[in-house]
């Protein structure tokens, strides 16, 4: 455990959103198997967690000195070892794919008996197991300039270039969604008959788990979708939207084509290139086994609420590995419980130690010091999709200040997720705390063809809520034009 003094002398990186530790506690136990498997750490971690008026905010934080020789070993394993990262994905989508099963699978049995509870550990296995796989993803985040550096040596492109050599060739899962509801659109020729609802349903279960983040979730089900079908009935600008996105997207790849060729890459810089266009594309497929996963835990929490009587707000306080202990009553831990849930929690984890989980107000003290050694004299961050806009800040900090958002409004963000989408189609730009090239608000400013910094970790607390602003893509630079009136 680290002490104040400690905390108030590191650089962090800090990444922040809606999430309660029951959820987020998942990752962190993936921590232990991921240093096993690679090698790999987070060097200082701890994550605190604090009510807000919607609900509840994380913040993480790690050692961004530390982290960053991390990274280093990383870009020489991506030059000498790739297929340690190939080794890593396969491993990561066997596990994904169990996961997913035994959750869903767990959610029709009682609590208190035994499928439940062995299913429920094979559940967490399977978890911590995809995380190990996959959490070298966010080593890259706070580094994307080196990234840069890394992929294109001494021939760097220009920066509008970069952004479309660095688009991944692969449809967001987001797009995947729209691309095969507008064929469903197709077929349907405007009528829903018994053939459109099965395949409505077949829609569902692939695609159910949109909407779902570290707080809240909600399955959709083929009611949902035939409702999102009858929009495209009876609004065909959405349908020019979609068609709109996929037909960026086949053109950006064209571009892309043509810029390698046109530039004269070597083989090396196209081998790395590949690289890091398949990472953009790996990160989107851990954010729906992860919001997947979200779904199973957070109904798992609400069985327990309702067949056992234990307080659900408490609840959400509990980590991961905690469950069955809780199902047999063990006192300490219920005891535990009603104390996070009282005065917060902050968790520490470092080289693949077991994780340790610190309750008490001392979750507040160490979110204020480490908040404190974030500075920032002005707000810039990383270019990620070029472009210049002025409007009205909007503070997006969970999926309750969506109604927030208005068309032409800038969405600032401590990052974006799949259920970000719709308003992030209403925004004229994206500014975000964390994230890179690779980061799911790059992905998506790009299909929309919108301006995006990333990376600034100050621009949800520098701004505010009706701030007039002006986001220069070009140069990563935000400024406030006029203030919001108090």
């Amino acid at each position: 455990m680290l002490t104040k003094e400690e905390v108030n002398k590191i650089k962090w990186y800090r990444q922040s959103g809606a999430g309660i530790p029951f959820t987020i506690g998942m990752p962190f136990l993936g921590m232990i198997p991921f240093y096993k498997k690679t090698g790999f750490y987070f060097p200082n971690d701890l994550a605190t967690f604090l009510k807000t008026e919607n609900g509840f905010t994380f913040y993480h934080y790690f050692n961004y000195y530390l982290i960053f020789e991390q990274t280093k070993k990383l870009f020489d394993l991506v030059e000498n070892n790739p297929k340690l990262f190939e080794d890593l994905k396969k491993d990561f989508y066997e596990a994904a794919r169990k996961s997913e099963e035994v959750g869903l699978n767990i959610l029709e049995k009682s609590v208190k008996s035994t499928e439940f509870q062995e299913g429920y550990e094979s559940f967490v296995q399977e978890s911590e197991r995809f995380w190990a796989d996959s959490l070298f993803l966010d080593f890259f985040d706070p580094f994307e300039n080196k990234v840069i550096e890394f992929i294109f040596s001494d021939k760097m492109p220009e920066k509008n270039q970069i952004n479309i050599l660095l688009s991944p060739d692969d449809l967001s899962n987001f797009q995947q969604e729209q691309k095969e509801l507008l064929a469903i659109y197709e077929k349907s020729a405007g009528k829903i008959n018994v053939e459109i609802k099965q395949d409505l349903r077949e829609h569902s279960q692939k695609y159910y788990w949109l909407k779902n983040d570290y707080e809240k979730v909600e399955f959709l089900n083929e009611a949902y979708f035939e409702k999102e079908l009858k929009k495209l009935f009876n609004k065909p600008r959405l349908v020019l939207d979609i068609k709109k996105g996929l037909n960026k997207f086949q053109e950006t790849q064209k571009a892309k084509k043509n810029l390698i060729k046109n530039l004269g890459l070597d083989e090396k810089t196209i081998k790395r290139l590949n690289f890091f266009n398949s990472i953009a594309f790996f990160r989107d497929e851990r954010k729906r086994f992860n919001q997947i996963g979200d779904y199973v835990l957070i109904k798992v929490i609400k069985k327990i609420h309702q067949e056992m009587g234990v307080e659900f707000e408490a609840l959400k306080y509990a980590m991961p590995n905690e469950i069955n202990s809780i199902i047999d009553g063990d006192a300490k831990i219920l005891s535990e419980l009603k104390k996070r849930n009282g005065e917060g929690v902050v968790v520490f984890a470092n080289k693949g130690e077991p994780i340790e989980v610190v309750s008490g107000k001392i979750a507040r003290e160490y979110f204020d010091i480490a908040e404190k050694t974030i500075k920032a004299s002005e707000i810039k961050g990383m270019t990620v999709s070029p472009g210049k806009a002025i409007g009205t800040a909007r503070i997006i900090l969970s999926q309750a200040d969506f109604g927030k958002m208005r068309k032409g409004d800038v969405l600032v963000a401590s990052n974006t997720r799949p259920e970000y989408v719709p308003i992030m189609k209403k925004a004229v730009a994206i500014v975000t705390d964390e994230g890179g090239i690779t980061s799911h608000a790059a992905i998506i400013s790009r299909e929309l063809g919108i301006p995006c910094i990333t990376g600034t970790q100050v621009a949800t607390r520098s701004l505010k809520d009706g701030d007039l602003i002006d986001v220069n893509a070009n140069h990563g630079l935000i400024k406030i034009i006029k203030k919001a009136e108090e």
